[in-house]
């Protein structure tokens, strides 16, 4: 059988146009990185960098980052001392579809998974850098707005998660069925957007990277997941 539903009641829409979630100031340090959501695009993004939506990023202009160039996810890092290398998917994905998107760098190699299955890999190394200006903080479904390279997601996220650790293929499968519960290693931040109401979503670690939501409306469109071998409870 497919296991036990996961109780999942909310995840939270953005209108491609000046919608983001601000998680306050996340510092990147390190070799290893990993993002993953699920995210169903409603509409190619559209704004002052066209067709760029943004799931994730830090820092408006050479950040670390999960977005979307037309329908393709893109990842990412930013190292100290080197260019960032954006690395697009070969994927284009269908609109009002759920997908599970997870970015893992190592310190050698970058990785797009979409659904659990390698998408595209590239060799890269250096050491992860991140900046402490008020406007490079932590933001879901969006970039910096205060300045022309906003970058907006036209879509819904879920389960949106932050690791300081490179997550393996079989660990992102098994998020994706199961998702995290707040307390594994190498979580930086988690949010599952289940809160249904208000202007706050709630980093479910440890760390208090709660986020501030501006503009985002809160939709009971939700993935199907199912829990073959979850440890913890559903509540």
């Amino acid at each position: 059988g497919n296991g036990t539903p996961v109780s999942n009641s909310n995840s939270l829409s953005f209108d491609g146009q000046d919608d983001y979630v601000d998680c306050g100031n996340i510092q990147f340090s390190g070799e290893e990185l990993s993002f993953m959501c699920w995210v169903n695009l409603n509409n190619i993004a559209t704004g002052s960098q066209n067709n760029i939506g943004n799931v994730f990023r830090n820092h408006w202009q050479d950040g670390n980052w999960l977005r979307f160039i037309g329908t393709r996810p893109s990842f990412n890092v930013n190292t100290i001392g080197g260019l960032p290398p954006e690395m697009e998917s070969q994927t284009s994905l269908n609109l009002n579809q759920w997908y599970y998107i997870s970015c893992t760098y190592d310190g050698s190699v970058m990785k797009i998974f979409i659904d659990g299955i390698l998408d595209i890999q590239r060799p890269f190394s250096g050491v992860l850098t991140t900046y402490i200006q008020p406007e490079d903080n932590f933001y879901l479904g969006g970039a910096n707005t205060g300045n022309s390279f906003a970058e907006f997601l036209d879509g819904t996220i879920n389960d949106a998660s932050l690791w300081n650790h490179t997550l393996t293929q079989s660990e992102i499968q098994n998020y994706m069925s199961c998702p995290p519960t707040g307390n594994e290693a190498g979580l930086v931040g988690y949010w599952n957007f289940n809160e249904g109401t208000g202007s706050t979503v709630t980093d479910l670690t440890s760390n208090g990277n709660n986020g501030i939501i501006n503009g985002a409306s809160w939709s009971t469109q939700t993935p199907n997941q199912y829990c073959n071998n979850c440890t913890a409870t559903d509540s």
